[in-house]
């Protein structure tokens, strides 16, 4: 088994304090993500069966998740294609 996960004994293979911290911010960002989309389209429902001054704070509140996920998808495209 430290034939695989292992070179030599001075080097490891997999920066497993990396692989973690990646995963850990995968699944940070995409639960994120999930919850402002969320209730974005939640908000906008709302606002479809509320009048006055409800409809449009539940509107400019589905606006800000729209404008909070591509936020998001520029930031994650940036990273994607910037070189380290």
């Amino acid at each position: 088994m430290s034939l695989v996960l292992a070179a030599s004994k001075s080097t490891a293979l997999v920066d497993w304090a990396g692989l973690i911290k990646v995963i850990w911010l995968s699944a940070l960002f995409g639960g994120g993500t999930i919850l402002i989309v969320s209730l974005g389209i939640t908000l906008l429902t709302h606002a479809q069966s509320t009048s006055g001054n409800r409809r449009l704070l539940d509107n400019l509140g589905a606006i800000l998740c729209l404008v909070a996920v591509l936020g998001i998808v520029v930031f994650g495209i940036t990273l994607m294609l910037t070189k380290s």
